[in-house]
């Protein structure tokens, strides 16, 4: 590789993250990555750029890493809650706490121990349990601070649980732990942040706890016993299902309008939250992306997230990993060649969030990978056959980055090309 500076990348940029995509091998298992036939990935890394990169120090939550792929600094986290409710419309309020919740499949309601394969739960389940929430009211200790709990609902089995103090002093705090036993909030060079955990087995509904340092905290003593009642009184009310709190939070994060002329392209509430924060024009993905994709990259650069490999390494699947990653390819690839058809030159970026692992079945910190392709560094004509794998084991072999290097590289020309 050879080094050309110039001051900034003129093509329009599509940055495309691949939701869980990397995982890490062992001596007996081979990663879906290394596994899959992906022809078009594979010619992009080789006729470009590709290297790894290490998107965070911990396992983090895919918002955790879309502030870090943007550039922010993690200072900037202020937690999950506050950020799903500010994506599916809801203005934070100053006396308000805000939680994600997931509703889960209890395998066994004496013990709460849940389903250790994620439950694809039917739209009309979900309804019906959303209606059933709103009868959870206030408990006793709890009136004389005026307490009011408000329901929404997000994408698929995901709800906000916005908890509003309406008389007496500030009694709720953020500084409690999840009941969902999957992630667990640390404490990384004096910032609070949320950390994956390996799904163990079997799994439990976790007791709501303040946080270490918060143990005599008045607010947060109260504020968990608060969530611990709501977790349980769910319980009483869905039988079979759970409610699971986790990512308490209050204020938004104070994000510099970097990304005014960006899109994103997506139907995820929290990355709706974090993009306008950012400054993106924000649209709903459509049944016809490739369009999408095209006609927003007329006028602005485009970031996209694409969900599928994620999903099937939570569960385990492996072989639906597989084949998740093999149609991101097919559609990478058609919408090259639609690129193409419509001459646009544009820099290309794929990459993923996190690494999902199918043996731990949960998020870990290992580096992910990365590759860029400009269309102004070859004629570009189709995609190849080529023999070049792009995986885990291969990227180790080129260029490593941290955090933000991958945007800041893909806007600016002050990096190794290809020649």
């Amino acid at each position: 590789m050879a080094v050309k500076a110039k001051t900034h990348n003129k093509n329009k940029i599509l940055f495309i993250v691949i939701d869980g995509l990397t995982e890490f091998s062992t001596a007996n298992y081979l990663t879906p990555l290394q596994r899959a036939y992906k022809p078009c990935l594979n010619w992009l890394a080789y006729s470009g750029m590709y290297g790894t990169l290490q998107v965070l120090p911990f396992a983090p939550e895919s918002d955790e890493a879309m502030l870090s792929l943007l550039g922010y600094d993690i200072s900037h986290y202020s937690g999950r809650g506050v950020l799903e409710a500010y994506g599916i419309g809801v203005k934070p309020k100053s006396n308000a706490l805000y939680l994600r919740c997931n509703i889960a499949k209890l395998r066994n309601r004496a013990k709460q121990e849940l389903s250790r394969v994620r439950v694809n739960i039917p739209p009309k389940i979900i309804n019906l349990i959303f209606k059933k929430l709103s009868r959870i009211k206030p408990p006793e200790f709890a009136k004389p601070y005026g307490i009011k709990f408000k329901f929404y609902r997000s994408e698929h089995y995901r709800i906000v649980l916005e908890i509003i103090q309406t008389k007496s002093k500030q009694i709720l705090s953020r500084y409690v732990s999840n009941s969902h036993p999957g992630y667990r909030f640390v404490m990384k060079k004096n910032v609070l942040v949320s950390e994956a955990l390996p799904n163990e087995t079997p799994l439990f509904v976790e007791k709501v706890k303040p946080l270490p340092g918060y143990e005599n905290d008045e607010k947060a003593v109260f504020t968990a016993k608060l969530l611990n009642y709501v977790v349980q009184s769910s319980i009483k009310l869905l039988g079979s299902y759970v409610l699971l709190t986790r990512g308490a939070s209050t204020k938004l994060p104070r994000l510099k309008k970097h990304y005014k002329e960006w899109t994103i392209l997506t139907g995820m509430p929290v990355e709706k939250a974090i993009a306008k924060l950012a400054g993106m024009k924000v649209k709903k993905q459509t049944s016809n992306l490739i369009n999408a994709i095209c006609n927003s990259l007329k006028t602005n650069n485009v970031y996209i997230q694409i969900k599928g490999p994620d999903s099937f390494a939570h569960r385990g699947d492996d072989i639906g990993k597989i084949h998740a990653i093999e149609e991101i390819d097919n559609f990478i690839a058609k919408l090259l060649q639609k690129l193409k058809s419509k001459k646009m030159n544009i820099r290309i970026v794929i990459t993923a969030d996190h690494s999902t692992s199918c043996l731990t079945r949960s998020h870990t910190q290992n580096s992910v990978v990365w590759l860029i392709y400009d269309f102004n560094w070859h004629n570009f004509t189709g995609i190849k056959q080529c023999s070049f794998n792009w995986n885990e084991s291969t990227c180790k072999k080129g260029l490593k980055l941290n955090n933000g290097e991958l945007m800041y590289i893909a806007k600016h020309d002050h990096l190794p090309r290809p020649v």
